[in-house]
């Protein structure tokens, strides 16, 4: 029953996130004249905005369940600083081997995804880990 409870308030805060995101990446804000007048960066900027989207998502759902996982009493607050210091470094790492290759801004983001997809994965089996 508790678990139930708990699914149901990850999906709920999660679906608060994802709606904004999908709204946003099917309408874009217009970047030329409000951001800059230079097209090369506006380009630049609308190419990495999906990605930035993704990583926002995946981040604010990383959080909903790091903070659902505590208030419910499933995971420890010295193993959830572990593993976000740990997807932190994770995420640093793939930025500075993104900048080493000069990758652009959408690259950059998408390793990011990548890295709090990985965390997401590493919490969930935390989290299960503690129900059985």
């Amino acid at each position: 029953n508790n678990n139930k409870l708990m699914i149901i308030e990850i999906a709920v805060f999660s679906i608060i996130v994802i709606i904004p995101s999908v709204i946003y990446a099917f309408n874009p804000p217009s970047l030329f004249g409000y951001l800059t007048t230079d097209n090369t960066l506006c380009d630049l900027t609308e190419a990495a905005f999906v990605w930035y989207l993704v990583r926002m998502s995946v981040s604010l759902i990383t959080g909903i369940i790091f903070i659902v996982l505590v208030v419910n009493e499933r995971i420890n607050i010295k193993c959830m600083y572990i593993i976000a210091g740990t997807l932190l470094v994770l995420s640093l790492a793939m930025l500075i081997v993104a900048g080493l290759n000069r990758a652009s801004l959408s690259v950059m983001y998408m390793l990011c995804a990548v890295a709090d997809v990985i965390g997401v994965i590493v919490l969930a089996v935390t989290g299960l880990r503690t129900l059985s």
